[in-house]
């Protein structure tokens, strides 16, 4: 072998040795490693906060509009019911994460989304960071509830709504005791949430929606 091959060998050497040592991940850079781990956890929903807002697809609900004399009825259905575990460490490096999605259409048609004619109304899902913490998007013809809320703190992160201490109203022909109001005096909307039932009753300027008939799925 001559000085040429001798070198060429060394070289040849030095970059395989570099591209190996570059391939292993500095576990200094991670501080819960680099992802090749499996979660330590898994983080749930709040099992408390469930029965005021995830239910299975096919459960609904009829709205009365009672502050006028013809009478107007809206109902409300579940289409989409879904929850999954994810694991993904650009959000969080340790756990896992349970992810539920709730998509509610109405039969109203000023309560249709602006993003299509039959598009959804309401869609409600937990945080993708955090499964304490909800976000609802309420984005049809008629503002009714936008916000990020966080069950364990009673608060709204974002939003223009404030969150109320649980109350006892009455909506319709029912009388609900754990119900979570939501006010916004910007809007001048009200949303009510009521454990075992949802939505139980919503105020949008003058217009107030009374629970005339509810089924929940089992």
């Amino acid at each position: 072998m001559n000085l040429f091959e001798i070198k060429q060998s060394i070289f040849l050497f030095i970059v395989a040795i570099a591209i190996i040592d570059g391939c292993k991940e500095d576990k200094n850079d991670c501080l819960h490693g680099c992802g090749n781990e499996p979660p330590k956890d898994t983080i749930y929903s709040s099992l408390e906060f469930l029965p005021y807002w995830y239910f299975k697809t096919g459960s609904m609900w009829i709205y009365e509009r009672t502050d006028t004399t013809p009478k107007i009825f809206d109902t409300a259905w579940v289409t989409i019911s879904k929850t999954k575990i994810e694991f993904d460490p650009s959000i969080n490096s340790i756990n896992a994460l349970e992810q539920r999605v709730l998509q509610i259409d109405h039969s109203l048609r000023n309560f249709k989304s602006d993003r299509g004619p039959n598009t959804y109304a309401v869609l409600v899902k937990t945080s993708m960071g955090d499964p304490d913490i909800i976000e609802w998007s309420w984005s049809s013809k008629k503002i009714l509830f936008s916000g990020v809320y966080q069950y364990s703190s009673n608060s709204m992160i974002s939003g223009t709504f404030e969150a109320k201490a649980e109350t006892t109203i009455t909506s319709g022909k029912y009388t609900l005791p754990n119900t979570i109001p939501f006010i916004s005096s910007t809007f001048g909307t009200q949303v009510f949430l009521s454990k075992n039932v949802g939505i139980s009753k919503f105020i949008i300027g003058n217009e107030i929606w009374e629970l005339n008939y509810y089924h929940l799925e089992v």
